[in-house]
């Protein structure tokens, strides 16, 4: 096989490539539905958390941009692996996005909007 430049990029493609290119969408939209059809029928039932959390949650999409990048800021300068950094701050993110969210939608003026 040819390659071209220093990029380690095949100049042809293969049948190799071609399959794995048509495969992994496939079995990326495979699990998505999975995932959604358990969801429908399993989890579609109303319950005190479900509503604590739907009740929330365009609030946390509002929010949580500023709320990611506050905390990526202050975590700057721990040396850590970057996949255990990206982790860490993922969830601290998600978690206080979801506990910052939770006192704004019960201001008066905020709860009309959100």
């Amino acid at each position: 096989m040819h390659h071209s430049g220093g990029s380690g990029a095949p100049s042809r493609l293969s049948f190799e490539a071609i399959f794995y290119a048509l495969w992994e969408p496939f079995v990326a939209w495979g699990l998505i539905a999975a995932w959604l059809l358990l969801f429908r029928d399993h989890m579609n039932r109303p319950s005190t958390i479900w509503s604590w959390l739907n009740r929330r949650a365009y609030t946390v999409y509002i929010i949580h941009p500023p709320v990611l990048v506050g905390i990526a800021l202050l975590l700057h300068a721990w040396a850590a692996p970057a996949l255990l950094k990206f982790g860490v701050v993922g969830l601290a993110a998600s978690v206080a996005a979801w506990l910052i969210a939770d006192p704004l939608v019960r201001l008066p003026g905020v709860r009309s909007v959100v």
